[in-house]
């Protein structure tokens, strides 16, 4: 597997990229504290890459931001943590669903490539009474996801018998199939798959 796991991108930002980048800056630890915390969500929610770039990127926004506040004659210690990351270099701009929402009924794991590797989607599903049959789907679907999903209605209506599914759910229901993250493309067999 290309680039580094979560683990090795914190050890790498805690023990090279933090003093590399302090040092750069002119900065002391007294006077910018970098928590664990912080470090974790600069590479979850912040970066999305194979490599360590991208998170020194981001390390040295905080250091420039504590080298002008020094520089403008604030000397009071800096801490970073996770709850002070957007007040100080924005908010993310990754979001990461909680594996927990996996659990839900009506929510699927699927895969996705992305440039930067593979994503965990969670496709929601939902049937709302009262309708008459019809599918409705949303996010940035290709073709190949939207036949998915038809397929998957068609496999059901056709062994409802055997799964013992009443025959009116497809026509007195209708169905919404949602994949989050509508800005980002999906669409080929990983994903569909689900």
């Amino acid at each position: 597997l290309p680039g580094y796991i979560e683990e090795e991108k914190t050890e790498i930002a805690r023990h090279h990229l933090l003093p590399r980048v302090r040092a750069e800056h002119g900065l002391t630890e007294a006077q910018l504290m970098v928590t664990p915390e912080a470090i974790q969500q600069l590479i979850r929610r912040y970066t999305r890459e194979a490599g360590v770039r991208q998170l020194e990127r981001e390390l040295a926004k905080l250091h420039r931001k504590a080298a002008r506040r020094v520089v403008e004659g604030d000397s009071a210690p800096i801490e970073v943590t996770e709850a002070r990351l957007a007040e100080l270099i924005g908010p993310p701009p990754f979001h990461v669903e909680p594996a927990e929402h996996a659990t839900t009924p009506g929510v699927a794991i699927g895969l996705a490539w992305t440039a930067v590797g593979g994503e965990i989607l969670f496709i929601e599903a939902v049937r709302f009474p009262q309708g008459k049959g019809q599918l409705r789907l949303t996010g940035s679907l290709g073709d190949v996801m939207k036949e998915s999903v038809e397929a998957a209605m068609s496999l059901l209506r056709s062994r409802a018998e055997r799964f013992g599914i009443p025959a009116e759910v497809f026509t007195s229901f209708d169905y919404h199939v949602h994949v989050p993250s509508g800005g980002i493309p999906k669409d080929g067999p990983s994903a569909g798959v689900t």
